[in-house]
């Protein structure tokens, strides 16, 4: 399934491919994030039902749209799912 996520700008989009990030996962830089201040900062909309099935060791995919600012790209669902069980 192709999976991409895209963000609209008076300049343009930006569109990242997100099985080609998870395919080479080795070249992008990893960080740890306190998973509980991420999910304030990233509401969720989904299907709680859904979210509570999802496989939370898969990582989340966070990106840096300028400095200080970042975005959550990938992992919404098991985002929602890691704060309902901790």
């Amino acid at each position: 399934m192709e999976q991409k996520y895209q963000i609209g700008a008076i300049s343009g989009n930006i569109m990242w491919d997100i099985e080609k990030i998870k395919k080479d996962i080795s070249q992008y830089v990893i960080k740890e994030y306190n998973a509980f201040e991420l999910f304030k900062e990233n509401p969720f909309y989904g299907s709680e039902q859904y979210a509570m099935d999802t496989d939370i060791s898969v990582p989340l995919i966070v990106v840096e749209l300028k400095k200080g600012k970042e975005k959550l790209i990938d992992g919404n669902h098991r985002l929602f799912k890691a704060n309902k069980l901790v």
